[in-house]
């Protein structure tokens, strides 16, 4: 009697043992590793494209806000993305590992969200172009810390990237100008330049000059805001998203509306080296990062490489708690019938 108990409970633990089994494969972490100049192209909806160099689609990263741009983008020095949102769901920052997997949202407290940047010790800034305008600063934990007013021009404090210094905040306001901010003495400073027609996305260079979308070209500027060369596309009317490629030598930056992705050689400025259609999914491509992108504020750059192999424990899912029920069930029935 008590083999027999046995038997039918080793048969019964069996029937979810090979359901479990079966599964188990798919429990693996999804997503692609990043590699040095991959693409990642915020196309809206809430998702960003993960592109290799060469405009081949190598993964959709989701940050199930359901909608909405996916704009501003950057890197912690462990490889992670941080992805901002905004304009159609809530303002966050939304934080993805090294296989472009959702830790989730790790900015609480955001009125908008355009752009974010790192300093040295990694906490991070998240530029707001609406409600507040304030610059907020977090810990590398996720913790508010303290946030800024500063002075606006058309619009807010839509993209923001920090100098060498960790001080002095460079940002842009939809207008004429780069603004300044010093975020160690929250002292308003002097605009760095009032040369451009509509600032967006912007990425500061070593020696103090910087690169800046302006809706119809990318200008860069040098030290002391003087425009020094222009970048166009043909057909292209609105540059918005911006970002420096790991080689130092060419930057990235796409079309608000057209979806196109180009790669510039930073001198001399000519046609564009790459493009390819980023097939947006929203109205906007907004946002474009580029892992092992070259950021002024961090020291240590971001890794250029895939991330080691990680040990994936499996856990049950709820489909796979479904079909362990179902075998469950079906050996009782089978029992029960004998």
């Amino acid at each position: 009697m008590r083999q027999t108990r046995f038997a039918r409970t080793a048969l019964i633990f069996g029937f979810g043992l090979a359901v479990w089994a079966a599964g188990a494969p798919t429990l693996r972490a999804a997503g692609v590793a990043y590699n040095k100049g991959d693409v990642f192209v915020g196309v809206g909806a809430g998702k960003i494209k993960h592109f290799s160099p060469t405009g081949t689609l190598l993964d959709t990263l989701d940050t199930l806000c359901g909608g909405g741009d996916t704009l501003g983008m950057a890197f912690d020095t462990g490889g992670n993305l941080f992805g901002t949102t905004n304009f159609g769901c809530t303002p966050q920052v939304y934080k993805f590992d090294t296989l472009g997997n959702l830790i989730g949202p790790v900015a609480p407290g955001l009125t908008s969200a355009e752009s974010i940047v790192f300093d040295a010790s990694g906490n991070y800034y998240v530029g707001q172009p609406d409600g507040t305008h304030t610059i907020r600063k977090y810990s590398p934990a996720g913790a508010f810390l303290t946030e800024f007013t500063v002075a606006t021009q058309n619009r807010g404090t839509d993209w923001i990237d920090l100098a060498p210094d960790q001080c002095t905040m460079f940002y842009t306001s939809e207008g004429s100008a780069v603004k300044r901010y010093n975020v160690c003495t929250n002292t308003q400073l002097a605009d760095f330049s009032t040369a451009l027609n509509t600032a967006y996305a912007f990425r500061l260079l070593p020696g103090g000059g910087a690169l800046v979308a302006n809706s119809s070209n990318v200008k860069m500027l040098d030290s002391t805001g003087a425009v020094t060369a222009t970048y166009t596309a043909p057909g292209e009317s609105v540059f918005f998203a911006l970002n420096r490629d790991p080689d130092g030598v060419t930057f990235w930056s796409a079309g608000l509306s057209s979806g196109n992705v180009y790669r510039f050689a930073i001198s001399p400025a000519a046609p564009p080296i790459t493009t390819f259609n980023s097939g947006r999914l929203g109205q906007e491509v907004a946002g474009l990062g580029v892992f092992g992108e070259l950021v002024v504020s961090q020291p240590t750059p971001t890794p250029g490489g895939p991330p080691p192999p990680s040990v994936v424990v499996p856990t049950l899912s709820f489909a796979m708690l479904g079909l362990l029920a179902l075998a469950l069930i079906g050996a009782a029935l089978l029992l029960i019938r004998r």
